[in-house]
C-alpha cells in the first residue's frame, strides 16, 4: 500500500515538473521571439531607416531576383528561432539550470550568422553589414538578458517553494 503511494506521489510529481518546465519554456519561446524580432527591427530601423530596400544578387538580373529587408528580417527571425530550438536553447533538462542555457543560445548564434556570412558570400548577395553587426550583438545580448531576467524569476518562486523539481 505504502509503496503504491509513494509510485503515484512520484508520478506526480514527474506530471508537475513537465507541466512547469513547458510553462516555462514557453515564456522563455515568446520572450526569445520578441528579443530577436526587437533586435532586427532595430537594425533595420537604424541602417535603412523605415523604407523599402530592395537587394538583388550581383550575378542576378535584378528583375528577377527582388526581396525586401522587411522579408529578409522575417526569415532571419524564423531562422535564429529554429536554431535556438536545434541547439536546444530551451530543451526542457537544461533549463534553469546552470550555463548550459547561456553558452546553447551563443552558439546557435554564432552558428547561424557564420552560415548566413557563407551564404551570402556564394550568393554574392549584396547585404548591408552593418544591418547584420547591428542584429547579432543586440540579439544575443538581450537573449542572455532575457534569460537571465527568467533565471531571476524561476529562483524567486523556487525559494518560495515552487517549481523545484
Amino acid at each position: 500500500m505504502t509503496e503504491t503511494l509513494d509510485r503515484a506521489q512520484a508520478v506526480n510529481a514527474q506530471a508537475k515538473a513537465r507541466t512547469w518546465k513547458h510553462f516555462y519554456a514557453r515564456r522563455l519561446f515568446i520572450t526569445d521571439l520578441a528579443v530577436i524580432a526587437t533586435a532586427f527591427f532595430i537594425s533595420q530601423l537604424l541602417w535603412l531607416d523605415s523604407g523599402v530596400v530592395e537587394l538583388a544578387s550581383s550575378n542576378s538580373d535584378p528583375r528577377w531576383f527582388r526581396i525586401t529587408y522587411t522579408t529578409v528580417s522575417v526569415v532571419l527571425v524564423v531562422l535564429w528561432m529554429l536554431f535556438l530550438d536545434l541547439f536546444a536553447a530551451r530543451d526542457h533538462k537544461n533549463i534553469g539550470a546552470g550555463t548550459t542555457e547561456y553558452k546553447r543560445i551563443a552558439d546557435a548564434t554564432i552558428r547561424l550568422f557564420g552560415v548566413l556570412a557563407i551564404v551570402a558570400f556564394i550568393t554574392k548577395a549584396d547585404l548591408g553589414r552593418g544591418y547584420f553587426l547591428t542584429a547579432l550583438p543586440l540579439g544575443v545580448f538581450f537573449l542572455l538578458l532575457g534569460r537571465w531576467m527568467w533565471r531571476q524569476w524561476l529562483r524567486r518562486k523556487q525559494a518560495d517553494g515552487l517549481y523545484t523539481s
